[in-house]
Formats: C-alpha cells, structure tokens, sequence
C-alpha cells in the first residue's frame, strides 16, 4: 500500500514540528526579553508612537502563535 505514510515520514514529521515549535518559542522569549530592557527608553515615546509600537509587537507576537499552530 503506496498510499500509505511509513512510521519513520511521521517521527520525521513530529520531530520537524517540535523543532519549528522549539524555534518559534525561542524567538517570541527573545523579543519578550529584548522589549522588557528597553521599557525605559520605550517609556519616552510619544502616546501615537507608543500605540503604533504596542500594535506592532502585539501583531508579530500573534503571527508567531500562528505559525505555531500549523
């Protein structure tokens, strides 16, 4: 049966969606430190500036949850 996936294509598989999983995590803890030590400075924007900054980190953050979920 051609059809059919071998056991090894579906390790292969989880194995390669841990290590995205793995990687996506790593890059969100990332900006998450990156943001937290620059409050300071990000503290000094002007509101408009401050709201742009804000939407933009929250629509990357939320792109990488969905790339996690595929």
């Amino acid at each position: 049966m051609k059809h059919l996936k071998s056991i090894d294509d579906y390790v292969n598989e989880a194995l390669n969606d841990q290590q995205k999983l793995d990687a996506l995590q790593d890059l969100n803890v990332d900006v998450t430190a990156m943001v937290k030590k620059h409050v300071p400075i990000l503290k000094k924007l002007d509101p408009k500036s401050a709201k742009a900054f804000n939407k933009l980190l929250t629509d990357f953050k939320n792109g990488i949850d969905d790339l996690s979920d595929y």
